[in-house]
């Protein structure tokens, strides 16, 4: 057996024989893969749950009509007397004030049982008369509409005639797939009460047994149109489920880009506590790596052996970190349901798990090739010595100085790059994610000229931070003087601590930058917790003594009245949708949290305006 196999083969049975210190080596690059492939897995069982529970079109749906065009209600009578057609609803919503106190109610066309239905009944029944909804749970404690209450609608025409309210009575509350506090739902026929415009799309399932082919010649005929009217457009139920898993897989995209960030920090900290942790550990085991160089092994050998035992401590590390995730994705759904959180699994995705594997794996021999060339160094005489002297050396090699240099330099050419792609006040379709990765680099490439040139900075560093210390006394010195005796060590130890205090320091900077942000949003978007006003869209003030009634009000600290101009003139010309307001900013509680990016919101007096940005743009 050759000298080279022999050092490998040493090098390995001694790592199997510890595997407690493999996976203590590895313990950073375990975290790196348990938060990489949890991320995988976080974002496919997202992606999974939002689709089983926000998707618009059920599973049982085989065709969909009008989906582009639109479909009348002579379209859907035709269809349901198909003998292909087993069921066909129509979708259609309509949102329609509330006669007397200007609510919205949006009431929606379903079902309610069978598979085409989307909503599940959780209290009373479901409509089944021309003047009966069901509404959801929140509109229940937004709107106070229960079980057996009425509500009257005025319907939604397109004649000339306003048509008189409709009364309708609350039959059941039901669990709905979309739920913002003013949303009803009843059958389809119902529907005609509230609009005489019918426009919507069908949902058809085929009977059982019923060719697709045949079906959709059948579909094609029943609603075909004349030249006034043409045929509504016929897509598959799989197309348009296709196109809303698309859809939603591209908001989860946009999320888990974000985390993505924190992922790729989260392996450039990994690589680097690595790299410090594989050099403090050669570093501890230097008398033995000298011992291999006395016995015969060569440098080339020692290398080689050092890189494979980096290799399988990636391997255990990140097969522990991928096994240490999934099992944590099995776990979630169960738990969530004993909280009354319904998630969806994330399936099995073996290959990203394989590509975590090894890229953990790749990963951890690059962090193990530096620390591997240093020691692999020693000489042999190493071994003879009570103490080395490979940590006592403060220089470092020219390639390995050139290499910090370059790391350097592209630290801050990538930082140059990112200021001159910062928006401006007002950015336009800005996507933050390309910066933002590019800060994760500049952040990685520094830190790496910090591992390079570390052991030439401890001694320049320490020379002035180190004063202080010595005036401490005994201590101090000793302190000073065992970190400048081993610069490499100490070189290795502060990449971690520098690493840690940067991360934590970010995270503080991150979110003292976003709080002011949102409160400069939000000081005139939102300025009060409660907003008091007349009936919406109607321009009816207060009634008179209102105002005294709620200053009054032990609860409420501070009361701002304003009137509002609608759809304001600006020289002569009526402008829609500009809205003005007498508010006295300086008395709102969000007064010192207002920004101006142009001019200053102090000046603000009588003749004077502040106007939004947008509209200011516009």
């Amino acid at each position: 057996m050759s000298r080279r196999t022999t050092v490998l083969r040493t090098q390995v049975i001694d790592g199997i024989r510890r595997p407690r210190r493999v996976l203590l080596m590895g313990l950073a690059m375990i975290i790196a893969a348990f938060v990489t492939f949890g991320t995988v897995l976080a974002a496919r069982s997202t992606e999974r749950t939002v689709t089983a529970h926000f998707a618009g079109t059920p599973a049982a749906v085989d065709y969909v009509v009008g989906h582009e065009t639109g479909a009348t209600r002579p379209d859907l009578d035709a269809l349901r007397g198909l003998p292909e057609v087993a069921e066909a609803v129509a979708r259609l919503a309509v949102t329609t004030p509330v006669a007397g106190d200007g609510r919205l109610l949006t009431v929606t066309a379903d079902p309610g049982t069978g598979p085409l239905a989307t909503v599940r009944v959780t209290a009373g029944r479901y409509p089944s008369g021309s003047a009966e909804i069901a509404v959801t749970s929140r509109t229940v404690e937004r709107s106070r509409l229960d079980v057996g209450d009425t509500v009257r609608v005025e319907p939604v025409t397109t004649g000339p005639d306003a048509a008189p309210p409709v009364t309708l009575r609350v039959v059941g509350v039901v669990e709905a797939p979309e739920d913002d506090g003013a949303a009803a739902y009843t059958t389809d026929a119902a529907m005609l009460r509230l609009v005489d415009d019918w426009a919507t799309r069908i949902d058809v399932r085929l009977a059982a047994g019923t060719d697709p082919e045949t079906a959709l010649t059948a579909l094609q005929r029943a609603t075909a149109g004349t030249t006034d009217a043409p045929a509504p457009s016929i897509a598959t139920g799989a197309e348009i489920r296709q196109a809303e898993l698309d859809a939603v897989s591209d908001n989860v995209d946009r999320l888990f880009a974000l985390i993505g960030m924190f992922v790729a920090v989260t392996v450039v900290a990994a690589a680097l506590v690595a790299t410090s942790t594989f050099r403090i550990v050669f570093a501890q085991r230097m008398r033995q790596l000298a011992l291999l160089r006395a016995v015969g092994a060569d440098r080339g050998a020692l290398l080689r052996a050092l890189v494979t035992e980096g290799a399988l401590t990636g391997l255990v590390a990140g097969v522990a970190g991928v096994a240490l995730a999934y099992a944590l994705g099995l776990l979630l759904p169960p738990l969530a349901g004993l909280a009354g959180v319904e998630v969806v699994a994330p399936g099995h995705p073996v290959g990203a798990a394989v590509a975590v594997v090894l890229g953990g794996m790749l990963l951890t021999v690059g962090a193990v090739l530096a620390p591997a060339v240093t020691a692999a160094r020693v000489a042999p005489l190493e071994a003879l010595r009570t103490a080395h002297t490979t940590a006592g050396r403060s220089g470092v090699p020219r390639l390995r100085a050139g290499l910090g240099g370059l790391l350097l330099a592209g630290a801050v050419a990538v930082a140059a790059l990112v200021v001159t792609r910062l928006p401006g006040t007002e950015p336009q379709a800005y996507d933050a994610r390309g910066p933002l990765l590019l800060v994760v680099l500049s952040g990685a490439l520094g830190y790496g000229a910090l591992v390079a040139l570390g052991p030439v900075l401890v001694r320049p560093v320490l020379a002035a931070v180190g004063w202080p210390l010595r005036r401490l006394g005994p201590l101090g010195r000793l302190a000073v003087g065992g970190v400048g005796g081993a610069p490499r060590r100490a070189a290795a130890v502060s990449v971690v601590v520098a690493l840690g205090v940067t991360l934590v320091a970010g995270v503080l900077v991150g979110n003292a930058s976003l709080r002011h942000l949102l409160d400069r949003e939000l000081a005139g978007t939102a300025p009060a917790d409660l907003e008091l006003h007349g009936s919406v869209g109607s321009g009816v003030p207060l009634p008179i003594g209102a105002l005294d009634r709620v200053r009054a009000a032990d609860e409420l600290t501070r009361v701002v009245p304003f009137r509002a101009v609608r759809d304001v003139r600006v020289d002569e010309v009526r402008i829609e949708g500009l809205d003005t307001a007498d508010v006295d900013l300086r008395a709102l509680a969000t007064w010192p949290d207002f920004h101006a990016t142009t001019g200053s919101v102090a000046e603000l007096g009588p003749g004077r305006v502040v106007l939004l940005t947008a509209v200011a743009r516009a």
